[in-house]
């Protein structure tokens, strides 16, 4: 484990086009309750490892390899990419980019991603930038959307700019940057206008309501059946309806269909 974790460090480091810096400790808790707690805060009870400025990194017996986005392997790449970005220097990095490039780097964001981000763009719920960073607080399914969020921002930056461009924002906030300033020096592309084209990309162009239908069979299915049902008995109900009508009026019509 030990030479694992030495070769992770190094490899996490270059990928990010960082030093190998700090002195890592690793600590295996059984639970929330063994989690740290800073102050007024306190991780998440979904969180399944957390990274302390300090250098220490909590792992979650009771969470880690319960599901394959949570393998251990995973995990330790994700936390090791905070690790290193904590001796980074400067303003942190938006929490939204930052969980982006552990999850682009690992794979691992501890929560399975699903359809959530194209619902919420399609729907046109879709958060900004900024306040994708208080999902992260929030429960699971909303922190789920927010790893998503940072994760297809961060994979469309590297593959709109390039790995090195990237890496070049992150050692210009190490230098004391804002990170929308050393955004906009090496894309040549202000972060606003970024996200707007993000944005647009990730929005499906159905209209919502066709979008759900199309991207959840099971559930179209389920609507069509019913649909069908009412028709059905809709249609029963009026022949039934004139048959009576027929009778009362002695026209003499019937309708074998009616029972």
């Amino acid at each position: 484990m030990r030479r694992y974790f030495s070769s992770s460090r190094q490899a996490a480091a270059a990928w990010l086009g960082l030093p190998v810096r700090g002195t890592p400790v690793l600590y295996l808790v059984d639970g929330y309750d063994a989690m740290p707690r800073s102050g007024m805060y306190r991780s998440p009870e979904w969180a399944v490892a957390v990274s302390q400025s300090s250098d220490r990194i909590f792992f979650r017996l009771d969470l880690v390899d319960t599901t394959p986005a949570n393998k251990l392997e995973l995990v330790l790449d994700h936390e090791l990419i905070h690790q290193l970005l904590n001796h980074l220097g400067g303003a942190r990095l938006p929490r939204w980019f930052e969980e982006g490039l552990c999850v682009a780097y690992a794979g691992s964001p501890y929560l399975e991603m699903n359809s959530t981000l194209q619902h919420s763009a399609a729907a046109h719920r879709l958060p900004t930038f900024d306040e994708t960073a208080l999902l992260f607080h929030g429960n699971s399914t909303e922190a789920a959307k927010a790893y998503a969020i940072g994760h297809e921002a961060v994979r469309s930056m590297i593959e709109r700019y390039g790995l090195e461009s990237v890496q070049r924002i992150v050692k210009g906030v190490g230098r004391g940057e804002e990170f929308e300033a050393a955004f906009q020096r090496v894309t040549g592309e202000s972060l606003a206008a970024f996200e707007e084209g993000w944005r647009e990309r990730v929005t499906p162009w159905l209209p919502f309501w066709l979008y759900v239908f199309v991207a959840d069979l099971g559930l179209s299915l389920i609507w069509i059946g019913a649909v069908l049902v009412f028709v059905g008995w809709l249609r029963r109900r009026l022949r039934r309806d004139r048959a009576m009508r027929s009778l009362e009026d002695g026209s003499g019509y019937f309708d074998d269909d009616v029972g």
